[in-house]
């Protein structure tokens, strides 16, 4: 059944579709009244049923889902900034797998250089985290941070329990290996760009309470790095059990 996202909610009883999302109803999924959809709302699903197509959707609510698609805490990922080929597939495989916050990271070894800030594609960006979280049942869309610098994101670290640094030179700590209740946490793993981290970069980040954690045997390209470590701390953290 086809979920959209829905910000306005009318008397308690009906959603108003809005914006894309109409045309994809009407001329792609060619829905008429009387179909079922599935509205997520302020972090919940509901089933409705269309009850008005125009240049607006109206759906009367029937009932709430009762199951969270969501993982058993949060995590953000800063990674390097990288081509934007492969920033779009590394967000849209971090929506599906259920990564709360991606953070691209002005590093010293990215091979992308932003001479402007419109030079990150914002607005394609968030339409990429919102189609792959309908298509993947998600009740919340991935947030999508604006473009940070290293002083930036070291600003903000009070607000997570767990910093980790991924380093393929690191041999003796497996992320996999972490030892402590994840259950509830808001988790921050910074991944380097293709060059990998700078020696000051990382000493920086260590020096900040970062702990350093491996991917494994293998050398993982930049764009699969992120995707490895949500798989792995998805599992750990585990669902949000449902009430």
């Amino acid at each position: 059944m086809q979920r959209y996202f829905v910000n306005n909610k009318l008397n308690n009883n009906h959603f108003i579709i809005e914006g894309g999302d109409v045309h994809h109803i009407k001329n792609v999924m060619r829905m008429n009244v009387g179909d079922n959809v599935i509205c997520i709302y302020d972090n919940f699903a509901y089933y409705c049923v269309i009850e008005d197509i125009s240049d607006k959707v109206l759906c009367k609510i029937l009932e709430k889902i009762k199951k969270n698609t969501e993982t058993n805490g949060h995590v953000s990922i800063a990674h390097g900034l990288v081509r934007r080929d492969k920033c779009e597939e590394v967000i849209r495989r971090l929506t599906e797998l259920g990564c709360y916050e991606y953070i691209p990271l002005v590093m010293k070894r990215s091979i992308v250089k932003l001479e402007k800030n419109n030079d990150f594609k914002m607005e394609r960006y968030q339409k990429i985290i919102k189609e792959a979280s309908e298509q993947s049942q998600r009740n919340i869309q991935m947030r999508l941070s604006p473009v940070m610098k290293m002083d930036e994101l070291l600003a903000n670290i009070k607000q997570y329990d767990l910093l980790l640094l991924a380093d393929a030179n690191e041999d003796n700590y497996h992320l996999s290996d972490l030892n402590i209740n994840l259950s509830n946490k808001n988790i921050l793993v910074v991944i380097g760009p293709e060059g990998g981290f700078d020696d000051s970069e990382k000493a920086l980040l260590v020096n900040n309470g970062f702990k350093v954690v491996s991917f494994g045997n293998r050398v993982l390209r930049t764009e699969t790095a992120p995707l490895y470590a949500m798989s792995v701390l998805g599992y750990l953290l585990g669902d949000i059990d449902e009430d």
